[in-house]
């Protein structure tokens, strides 16, 4: 479906939790390039087997020579600038004459311009509407991979989450990834704005149990209050914003209860998506076993 397959595809946040395995997915497959700011992150990009192009968001002229001959880019930023930059990286796609551009957006992010973290996200994607790049906008939900953040606390028999009773249909990066990856092939043709979720929707004192029948010791989930919860992250060195977005985050998942289960993963690649079974026991007993050893 590809216009051009020698084309190389272009990834913004090449290194992020997705970006990494879009880069893996379509390794082989496509000239990958990954714009870097700085040698730091170049480096980083070689180590994922991508070829770094030097460009720097918050500067929007420099973006042009990164985009020459580009036809697909990758987007996801994750940083408190965001709609600054995500702005800029869509200009510079347009005078580009970028055929399709794929976002790692966030669930509910078109319903709740309130919470904090989605808000960027809201503007950003309406603007990726209007534009006459061809879009496809990816929605996850919460990562299992903010899980794994926990292992030393699991290893302690414990997680420790907000939002006791919401339902939340974690889900594997690596999905959200390869189904990034499939647009930017050219398999599929998605337009507009798809949710990506795992399988089921679990509350966190199931998500315990789960990882209790697995790491061989019992783990229960311990509520946190939401300025408790805050506190950890802040202490875990992530910043203020992204503390305080977070919060609000589980607490609009404890008002909508259960999160639905998408089919988009399904649809796209032909198969159901990676169960939080799966997860716990190919990445999560690991970093457990590993929190133990420390």
């Amino acid at each position: 479906m590809g216009s051009d397959d020698t084309a190389p595809v272009l990834l913004i946040g090449g290194t992020g939790t997705v970006g990494t395995h879009v880069a893996a997915a379509l390794s082989g497959r496509r000239r990958l390039l990954g714009l870097a700011r700085s040698e730091a992150s170049a480096r980083r990009l070689e180590e994922c087997g991508v070829e770094p192009v030097r460009g720097d968001l918050a500067r929007p002229r420099t973006l042009d020579a990164a985009m020459v001959g580009v036809r697909q880019v990758y987007l996801a930023t994750g940083r408190e600038d965001q709609f600054e930059l995500e702005w800029n990286a869509i200009e510079a796609a347009e005078r580009a004459g970028v055929e399709r551009i794929v976002k790692v957006s966030i669930l509910y992010a078109r319903e709740s311009p309130v919470v904090y973290l989605r808000r960027a996200h809201r503007v950003v994607d309406a603007r990726l509407e209007r534009s006459p790049v061809a879009s496809t906008v990816l929605e996850p939900a919460t990562f299992m991979t903010h899980l794994e953040a926990q292992a030393e606390l699991i290893a302690q028999g414990r997680i420790c989450f907000p939002a006791p009773t919401a339902r939340i249909a974690h889900v594997d990066p690596r999905d959200v990834a390869e189904v990034a990856a499939a647009v930017l092939a050219g398999d599929v043709a998605l337009d507009g704005a798809h949710r990506v979720t795992g399988p089921e929707s679990l509350t966190f004192a199931q998500v315990a149990e789960r990882l209790g029948a697995r790491v061989g010791h019992e783990v229960v989930a311990e509520a946190y209050r939401p300025e408790r919860f805050r506190a950890w992250i802040l202490d875990a060195d992530l910043p203020e914003w992204l503390a305080d977005g977070l919060v609000e985050i589980y607490a609009d998942f404890e008002r909508r209860g259960e999160m639905a289960v998408a089919d988009t993963v399904e649809r796209v690649l032909g198969r159901p998506p990676r169960s939080l079974d799966d997860y716990i026991a190919e990445r999560l007993v690991p970093s457990v076993a590993g929190a133990v050893c420390g």
